[in-house]
């Protein structure tokens, strides 16, 4: 990426491209390589996407406080009402963001978004209890691996070699920081009918047609907490969808959009 700030102790890389109605992707550190297909796909847009890097010091950094980051970047590029993207741990993100009151939102695309986030903080504590024990006893590396497999796929290393090269060894990269940070943030964050009624924006919650069920789980919350948001199943992916099918998923936000 090709611009660097610093918010506090926090480090910010990020890169806006193309021109046109103004569009921001978020994810979690290790993953942000997903949105490179679509980037790529979404020509009509300017297209904000960024990596932020917080100090593993032990300290928590919440769902919200990457809200509130996100929002200070917008500030600082200079866009107003964008249209928010979201994937995975990225949806999360983008809820905060739309249920805040510093950032005029236009729409929010939610790409299943994490389902720990959006069932009972007791439950999604239990269910990543087996991963974070995996990290402490035996690596980053090889949990990361293990993350993949349950979200991707047995296949994931050849999967996200083939549609995002480079992509495998970013993640175990950014691992640590993973399963330090992003992940007990989701499970500690929690969003209800009372957030919901915050948000009053166009939604688009999307699945892919392949995902674990997990996923489908987390769109029906979607769908439960905003019954007015449009559903729309994205052929011939899974939790890879971004990338699997970007020209598909960058048609059907501009129709969204539109």
């Amino acid at each position: 990426m090709g611009d660097h700030i610093r918010f506090d102790d926090v480090e910010v890389d990020y890169e806006v491209v193309g021109s046109g109605d103004q569009v921001v992707l978020a994810h979690a550190l290790p993953f942000v390589g997903w949105y490179a297909p679509l980037t790529a796909a979404l020509t009509d847009y300017t297209v904000l996407h960024y990596r932020r890097t917080v100090p593993l010091d032990g300290r928590q950094f919440g769902v919200d406080d990457d809200a509130v980051l996100c929002a200070r970047l917008l500030r600082h590029v200079g866009f107003d009402r964008p249209h928010l993207v979201g994937h995975s741990y990225g949806g999360l993100v983008s809820l905060a963001l739309a249920r805040s009151e510093g950032v005029s939102v236009r729409s929010l695309a939610l790409l299943e978004p994490a389902t720990s986030g959006l069932v009972e903080p007791g439950r999604a504590l239990a269910g990543i209890g087996s991963l974070i024990e995996m990290y402490r006893t035996r690596g980053s590396a090889v949990t990361a691996e293990q993350f993949l497999r349950a979200v991707l796929g047995d296949d994931a290393h050849d999967l996200l070699d083939r549609f995002v090269p480079g992509a495998y060894d970013d993640a175990v990269t950014y691992a640590e920081h993973f399963f330090q940070v992003e992940l007990p943030a989701a499970a500690h964050w929690s969003f209800g009918p009372v957030d919901a009624r915050l948000v009053d924006q166009p939604i688009l919650n999307v699945t892919g047609a392949e995902s674990a069920p997990r996923f489908t789980e987390s769109a029906e919350i979607i769908q439960s907490l905003f019954p007015k948001s449009v559903r729309y199943v994205l052929p011939g992916s899974g939790h890879l969808l971004m990338a699997q099918e970007p020209a598909a998923m960058a048609r059907r936000l501009a129709e969204f959009w539109s």
